[in-house]
């Protein structure tokens, strides 16, 4: 499904970062390097995640008709 358009249940669809996360530096050790990798990782997967929520709460005081025509115009 491309970025930006809504799934089958109506929900948003959250575009995947514009550019790759960049390599750890080099003067970190290999367990810290993939250490600060996985924290970013999640930190970025639950940042998506609150954002799409967010998103379909600020929504919500939109009649439920007209969200889909909102979401077309906001392009989510």
């Amino acid at each position: 499904m491309p970025a930006g358009s809504c799934s089958a249940t109506g929900r948003a669809a959250m575009a995947p970062p514009k550019a790759p996360i960049p390599d750890p530096p080099s003067s970190l050790e290999s367990k810290h390097a993939q250490e600060l990798s996985a924290l970013t990782e999640a930190a970025l997967s639950r940042q998506r995640r609150e954002l799409a929520q967010s998103l379909e709460a600020a929504l919500g005081h939109i009649p439920r008709p007209l969200r889909g025509a909102v979401r077309r115009v906001l392009g989510l």
